[in-house]
């Protein structure tokens, strides 16, 4: 419901009630909470900071489980996110790769679909735009195995754009088709908007 301000108290409330080494293992997912609350509401350098923290916890926590190892490869991927747009670079071996890495050791196929977008977004602003369709495709492969249709209805739209730029009409009604169908199942207004967005620029093409 967008109530970001409302998740982080109750956020706040929770983790007061947590006790002994319950409390210590779960302190990790509070700063990822309240990290991607913080992003959604703009406050970059408190996002940064909450994520900061759950990797410094987490990286000093030893025999991970599952869910210890998906919060911090989250921690890692979206500050990857938060730092590049703020101007700051990072390669590949930093954040971004750390986090494909642990996406990786526990099969998490959505997780892994967010790095081959990013990886397609990277190579987009190089101009290499075979490079970026590609990465997309893989992105749109990982997510299917998880029925992410939030990642797939972007992953979709992106695609059928990509192809109009290219000239490629052939598959343009195909991938906006599969977004029409994917953007249903989230039924979310946002990806109904960035659909129908790409969907113009193709139409432009």
């Amino acid at each position: 419901t967008n109530e970001y301000d409302k998740a982080l108290e109750l956020a706040e409330k929770g983790f007061g009630l947590m006790k002994g080494s319950f409390k210590q293992k779960h302190h990790p997912h509070y700063q990822l909470a309240k990290g991607r609350c913080y992003q959604f509401l703009g406050d970059q350098p408190a996002a940064q900071s909450c994520y900061l923290d759950a990797i410094s916890l987490l990286e000093k926590t030893n025999d991970k489980d599952r869910d210890q190892i998906h919060w911090q490869a989250a921690c890692y991927y979206n500050a990857y996110i938060l730092f590049n747009q703020s101007g700051m670079e990072f390669t590949r071996e930093d954040f971004l790769e750390k986090a494909h890495q642990l996406y990786g050791s526990i099969d998490d196929f959505t997780g892994l679909s967010n790095i081959y977008n990013s990886y397609a977004s990277s190579a987009f602003k190089r101009g290499d735009k075979k490079e970026a369709l590609d990465n997309l495709l893989k992105a749109y492969e990982l997510a299917g195995k998880e029925s992410a249709h939030i990642q797939l209805s972007i992953y979709a739209s992106n695609i059928g754009l990509l192809y109009a730029q290219q000239g490629d009409t052939s598959a343009i009604r195909e991938y906006f088709d599969k977004a029409k169908e994917h953007t249903r199942a989230t039924k979310s207004r946002y990806h109904e908007a960035h659909m129908n967005g790409q969907m113009g620029e193709a139409l432009i093409q």
